[in-house]
């Protein structure tokens, strides 16, 4: 309602009826916006260098370089780094976070020496990088130390995947915990083939397609039951994840490993569990599966399902005691 005996101005607006005029603004210059009438101007900072002195934005000009990272806003820029060494020590040091992991990925690109890489993995940076930087590493010696010492799983089953050569593959098998053994032992047998290895490959190739039949015909003919095909994943976890019961079936009754987990750590659980196969779930609870066994990252069978949205199965995985660990 317009005001009958005029307005009662406060700057631009009326603080009676509303109504503004284009005089007397409250502009917050930096955001370029009244702050009683909402009227936009062109922002208006106070640079100082690179970074305005009121509301702290930052613009890409006119840094103040420190060697490669800017006095002002903290900006780095890796190519004003040639030792590979101080590369390092950033990478180390500074507190990544998703926003800043293009930047930190970039930086290991420009690391070759293979001891950096190694004394990287063992700093307290995130798993993500710890895996990537692994992946990048050749040198046996440094791999096989990661794989007998490293505390994080996601370090050594991406070690022990880098290891090539059958001596050192052997000596690491000799000196870890039994619940890694086995994996280490699954990735020489790969670089070691043995009669089987044919007739292993067809059965979890069927496995991994969904092929009930084919997996209990080559299971018959002779096949490991424990063998691992693409993804270090057992026969039993892709007819899990595929949802081929029969084959779950027949593997489990042959005397297949329930918690045989892959690369990842993922079981047949939680492979089962993601693609909402309940008649699989409730096989393997039956024949033993650890329900709260998490993968590398810590998560379980249980938060695989909420991920996925899978209500149902969530709360079939908690009636046996399932919880939700991993994020």
């Amino acid at each position: 309602m317009a005001c009958l005996f005029g307005h009662k101005w406060n700057g631009c607006k009326c603080s009676k009826c509303g109504k503004t005029r284009d005089e007397q603004h409250d502009f917050d210059l930096c955001k370029g916006k009244c702050k009683r009438c909402g009227m936009t101007q062109a922002e208006q900072h106070d640079w100082n260098g690179c970074k305005c002195s009121r509301c702290s934005k930052t613009r890409d000009e006119q840094h103040n370089w420190n060697g490669c990272k800017c006095v002002i806003c903290g900006k780095i820029d890796i190519d004003k780094i040639t030792s590979q060494a101080d590369i390092a020590e950033y990478v180390k040091n500074y507190r990544w976070e998703k926003s800043t992991s293009d930047m930190a990925k970039a930086m290991i690109n420009k690391i070759t020496d293979q001891t950096l890489l190694a004394d990287i993995v063992a700093n307290r940076i995130d798993n993500s990088f710890k895996q990537e930087i692994v992946e990048r590493m050749t040198d046996h010696t440094l791999l096989a130390n990661l794989a007998k010492t490293c505390r994080e799983d996601v370090v050594r089953y991406a070690a022990v995947r880098q290891i090539k050569d059958p001596e050192v593959l052997s000596d690491v098998i000799k000196n870890v915990s039994s619940e890694f053994r086995q994996y280490a032992i699954d990735k020489l047998n790969e670089l070691n083939p043995g009669p089987k290895a044919e007739i292993n490959k067809q059965m979890t190739t069927a496995a991994f397609n969904g092929n009930s039949n084919d997996v209990i015909k080559y299971l018959n003919q002779g096949a490991d039951v424990n063998a691992v095909g693409e993804a270090s994943t057992t026969a039993l976890g892709w007819a899990c994840y595929n949802g081929a019961l029969e084959a779950a079936e027949a593997l489990i009754k042959k005397g297949a490993d329930v918690n045989k987990a892959n690369r990842d750590g993922e079981t047949p659980l939680m492979s089962a569990a993601k693609n909402g196969h309940t008649s699989a779930v409730e096989l393997l609870i039956k024949n033993g599966a650890i329900i709260n066994a998490t993968d590398n990252l810590g998560s379980s069978a249980v938060r695989y399902a909420q991920r996925k949205g899978r209500v149902d199965m969530v709360q079939l995985l908690q009636s046996h005691g399932g919880k939700f660990l991993g994020a």
